[in-house]
């Protein structure tokens, strides 16, 4: 009797076991932003340029763009790099749209402002010209340009800044007559984040910083200013 309660104890201890491995959950691996970015990679991209007039433009943002003449686009694709100058003028503003493409020539740009995908995003634009001494390298100069996000997102109660839409105004100031847009889209790579948290802001549109992540997109727009 003592040894059949004894296998029964045994074969009991041996199910409950089993039954509390079963009920184990594996912990799911982290997602490496830098190789699996849940989005697809812009094969082209244009920007959409459009002399306008805004309004409400404190802080990073504008409230709203009114287009007051005619667009023209500049496009860089993979294929064909573009290295032709745009013109602008000094004290305009511009209302700047940016479409991602892929390879058949369809936007891919909802896939970056998905609820996740926003956290993540946002462009840069900064002014730089060649060095000097050395015709292949750029330096960066004070900007030359007041940019302006337009999206209305939000990112911890405050609106998110990510550069699909925006306007930018040319400084008077703005020197030499011919620099360079550096213009990167930064992919943020957690525990990273958009808001720089020393200061509880966003960082500015010409100063991202160098730990915020990678890049899904960087390219250079000559511009002749006038």
């Amino acid at each position: 009797m003592k040894k059949l309660q004894l296998c029964t104890g045994l074969a009991l201890l041996i199910v409950l076991t089993m039954l509390g491995a079963c009920k184990k959950i594996t912990p799911e691996k982290p997602i490496n932003q830098a190789e699996e970015r849940g989005h697809d990679m812009p094969y082209s991209t244009d920007f959409i340029f459009t002399p306008c007039q805004v309004e409400g433009t404190g802080g990073m943002f504008v409230d709203k763009i009114i287009d007051k003449g005619e667009s023209f686009t500049w496009t860089f694709s993979n294929e064909k790099p573009n290295h032709e100058p745009i013109a602008l003028k000094r004290g305009t503003w511009y209302h700047l749209q940016v479409v991602l493409k892929n390879f058949a020539g369809e936007s891919i740009n909802d896939q970056y402002v998905t609820p996740e995908q926003a956290l993540l995003h946002q462009f840069f634009l900064i002014s730089k010209v060649l060095k000097e001494d050395n015709k292949k390298v750029y330096r960066t100069i004070e900007s030359n340009i007041v940019y302006k996000y337009a999206e209305t997102l939000m990112l911890e109660g405050k609106r998110n800044p990510i550069g699909f839409d925006g306007a930018f105004q040319v400084l008077d100031s703005a020197t030499p007559d011919q620099f360079f847009l550096n213009i990167i889209l930064v992919h943020v790579l957690p525990p990273a984040t958009k808001i720089n948290r020393k200061e509880n802001t966003f960082y500015p549109f010409d100063k991202p910083s160098r730990t915020m992540g990678t890049r899904d997109l960087e390219l250079y727009i000559p511009v002749t200013l006038k």
